[in-house]
């Protein structure tokens, strides 16, 4: 065997799982098709063909929750000895949300806060907050339980019958704002963070919805440096540690004989093609941080597993991807004094049809848009921007669709080439100017003040990323893909064990940290508690290792 370990992918699970078990004694290959590791945790640089001069953005990461002491990120990352700085956004209004008829709301740090914060905005309807919060406490209740022993009528430490329990986990966070009776505007105030997890109301399961704003309840963060250096100091450890990180390479098929995984074949780039390495590296043990979809429909032979799970996941949906605008602008926002906050923009409180309008591309009223600033969050990293310039992105959700984009062939994995397609740049142009239009209104001038602009598609991020459907956040976080229904760590095929965003451990910088520390637990056969005992060297710099690539949308 090669290696007692292969890793296809280096995004932050893969990358934790890989260096969990290297830092255990395992010989580990981390395998990824791009020239720097991260996945989504990456970050790329891009030219102003006018100035020469380089900027550096954020792929996914645009901000973390739960980085205080003994914090979730942390609890995964320090025992390996990366320990970034984490940089506080504003504790007053982390997230602003910001409505069409001129209503604010900032979200503060403290669920106390948050509650506070609600009545005081929202005073006839105490009794629907004080019943929301109450729910949001019983799911932190149920996180923190485990949820690893479902057939009981009362869960060990949970102080809620299993009846109320499913109740909640059904639920999408639509059934929730019915059932509390909120008004258009505090249902909207309430859902406003859906854009972290691409789910309408209607649909998202109010347990995902609980989760993602509990894990910002106690505020936010920004790793200074931004998200590569965290995944170059994870790559790090593998290495230190006798391990492999091997970029621009490829895996073609997941090698399975007797429904026992051996290995992967690969395609390598050139240079290593001429030193005579083979296309094959074996294993026992094959972790997938690829896209589910990609990893049973694609990279495993048709015959590796049961029909109907093929079937069941062809069926699965996919969250919405997002169509995102890299700006500098010829303005210092940290001069100007703005928070160091994320806005959230909406036109009006029905968050369906504007998920509906932008999905079918509808550049109507309706459009809603993030933004967020690295330069107000990392305000001294160099890299950024120059000297009173400001690094901002914008975003909101976008089709899927190839055609509507313009494609018709075999798709950005396939090959197709679409950066000059006419109909590709007229729609790029629609989504740009819908989501000036709507950032005016968090930074009025924005507009006339954009000096560099550059933009991905969903298209852009199934090319990089090979996510189906170009989705950031993989499958859609809906009740009926959630525990049980949803992927685990470990497949029906011997050795093939899943990580990332697909998985029950859910989407986000920290879901996927936190699932590659879990399966390299059950992989090692080691507890949890050891893992968290390891108390690696300091290899985190606030720099990337690598030089960044170019990335065109």
């Amino acid at each position: 065997m090669d290696a007692d370990v292969i890793v296809i992918g280096a995004g932050p699970g893969g990358l934790a799982c890989a260096a969990y078990l290297s830092a255990l004694g395992k010989h580990v290959v981390v395998v990824d098709r791009h020239t720097v590791p991260g996945g989504n945790m990456s970050c790329f640089t891009h030219r102003d063909p006018a100035t020469g001069e380089e900027y550096e953005f954020d792929v996914g990461l645009h901000y973390l929750g739960d980085c205080g002491p003994r914090g979730s990120i942390p609890s995964v990352l320090d025992p390996l000895g990366v320990r970034p700085d984490y940089l506080p956004m504003d504790a007053s209004g982390y997230d602003t949300l910001l409505f069409g008829d001129g209503q604010e709301f900032a979200v503060p740090a403290g669920l106390d806060n948050y509650e506070a914060a609600l009545c005081a905005a929202f005073p006839a309807e105490r009794a629907a907050i004080e019943q929301y919060v109450g729910l949001l406490e019983d799911v932190r209740t149920m996180m923190r339980a485990g949820m690893r022993r479902p057939g009981l009528t009362q869960l060990p430490g949970l102080a809620m019958p299993a009846y109320r329990m499913l109740r909640l986990m059904n639920a999408t966070l639509g059934d929730v704002l019915d059932r509390i009776g909120a008004s258009p505007r505090l249902r909207a105030v309430l859902a406003g963070i859906n854009g972290t997890y691409g789910v309408p109301p209607s649909r998202a399961s109010f347990f995902v919805h609980a989760g993602v704003f509990l894990h910002y309840a106690n505020g936010a963060w920004y790793p200074r440096g931004g998200g590569q250096p965290i995944a170059d100091a994870l790559a790090r450890v593998v290495r230190d540690h006798g391990g492999e990180v091997l970029l621009r390479t490829q895996v073609e098929e997941i090698l399975v004989s007797d429904g026992t995984v051996r290995g992967v074949r690969v395609r390598r780039p050139a240079a290593d093609r001429r030193r005579g390495l083979g296309d094959e590296i074996t294993a026992p043990i094959v972790v997938s941080d690829a896209d589910l979809k990609r990893t049973f429909l694609d990279l495993l032979p048709a015959d590796a597993l049961p029909s109907d799970l093929r079937h069941k996941t062809a069926r699965m949906t996919m969250s919405a991807p997002l169509y995102v605008d890299y700006l500098i602008l010829d303005r210092d926002l940290v001069a100007e004094g703005k928070p160091n906050t994320n806005w959230w923009v909406y036109p009006d409180d029905d968050f369906d049809a504007a998920y509906s309008d932008a999905a079918a591309g509808r550049m109507s009223g309706n459009s809603f848009a993030y933004l967020t600033s690295a330069s107000l969050k990392d305000p001294t990293n160099p890299r950024l921007a120059r000297p009173g310039q400001t690094n901002i992105q914008v975003m909101t959700v976008a089709p899927a669709d190839h055609g509507f984009w313009g494609l018709h062939g075999p798709g950005p994995v396939g090959g197709e080439s679409y950066r000059r397609n006419p109909e590709y740049l007229r729609r790029k142009q629609e989504f740009h100017e819908s989501l000036m239009k709507a950032a005016e209104r968090a930074i009025p001038g924005i507009s006339t003040s954009v000096v560099f602009h550059e933009s991905a598609t969903p298209i852009t991020h199934e090319r990089f990323v090979r996510s189906t459907g170009g989705t950031s956040y993989g499958l859609a976080a809906t009740p009926g893909q959630m525990l049980r229904h949803r992927p685990g760590a470990k497949t029906p095929i011997k050795g093939l064990w899943m990580v990332g965003a697909d998985t029950r451990f859910l989407h986000g910088i920290g879901g996927t940290l936190g699932g590659g520390m879990m399966t390299a637990a059950a992989i090692s056969g080691e507890p949890v508690s050891t893992l968290v005992r390891l108390n690696l060297p300091d290899v985190w710099v606030p720099e990337p290792d690598f030089h960044l690539p170019q990335r065109a949308g």
